[in-house]
C-alpha cells in the first residue's frame, strides 16, 4: 500500500511540475484523522497538459 501511494504523489508531483502548479501537506482537520493534501493547476497549465499529444502504443 505504501509503495502504491509513493507512486501516486510522484505522478501527482509531476503533473503539477508539468503545469507550472503546485501541492502539498496541510493539517488534518477531524481530530486523529490522516493527512490532508492539496494541490493547485493553473488553468492555462491544466488545459496544455490535458492537450499534449501522448504517444500511442505501436507508434
Amino acid at each position: 500500500m505504501c509503495q502504491r501511494r509513493r507512486a501516486a504523489l510522484r505522478v501527482l508531483a509531476c503533473v503539477c511540475r508539468a503545469c507550472d502548479g503546485d501541492w502539498g501537506f496541510g493539517k488534518a482537520r477531524e481530530p486523529g484523522g490522516g493527512t490532508r493534501m492539496w494541490a493547485t493547476l493553473p488553468k492555462v497549465g491544466a488545459t496544455a497538459y490535458g492537450e499534449a499529444e501522448t504517444p500511442r502504443r505501436g507508434d
